[in-house]
């Protein structure tokens, strides 16, 4: 009889190949098992377990710990390079900011404040500073404008939205804060 499977109305019997079946088939002969549903279901287990599963092992360590190492070495340097790009941006608008204090104001009152143009001059210098980001996946926006009289600063908030890890997470933000100074001669 060839190597193989064979049922003999009682149950299933598998033969290990290149074992011989001498004799009759009423008594267990060595190299045969009786496929019973708990041996069916421990075959994938072994499997898995033996030098046969190394493929399933290297696979999911390729998928578990490869993959999303490969896509952190993506994103991790766009999240760096959205935030160094924001606070360049930033810092160019807090400078178009400083210098659109109201100078003739402070003459008269001799209260700092913000000329109209200030915000307008500073979204244009974020935009210009901006402009590629937008085509790269990135979302930049200029928040708030804030002038601080005792210590004669302009600050910008801006922030930067975008996804990692090839898109598949949410959308998070990254913000930055700016400032610069300006200086009034007489207070």
């Amino acid at each position: 009889m060839s190597a193989g499977i064979r049922d003999q109305g009682s149950g299933v019997r598998e033969q290990n190949p290149g074992v011989s079946d001498q004799g009759s088939g009423a008594r267990r002969q060595s190299g045969t098992r009786l496929l019973t549903p708990v041996t069916c279901l421990l075959i994938p287990v072994r499997w898995l377990l033996g030098r046969r599963g190394d493929l399933v092992w290297n696979t999911l360590v390729l998928i578990t710990v490869l993959v999303p190492l490969a896509g952190l070495a993506i994103d991790v340097p766009r999240y760096f390079t959205l935030r160094t790009r924001l606070q360049l941006a930033a810092d160019a608008a807090a400078e178009a900011a400083a210098r659109s204090v109201d100078i003739p104001h402070f003459r008269n009152t001799g209260e700092v404040r913000l000329a109209g143009d200030a915000y307008g001059n500073a979204a244009a210098e974020f935009a210009r500073a901006t402009s590629d980001l937008a085509g790269r996946g990135y979302a930049p926006s200029l928040g708030a404008i804030a002038v601080d009289e005792g210590s004669d600063t302009v600050t910008v908030h801006a922030s930067g939205t975008t996804q990692i890890f090839f898109a598949l997470s949410p959308r998070f933000t990254v913000p930055v804060v700016a400032e610069s100074r300006f200086r009034m001669d007489q207070r």
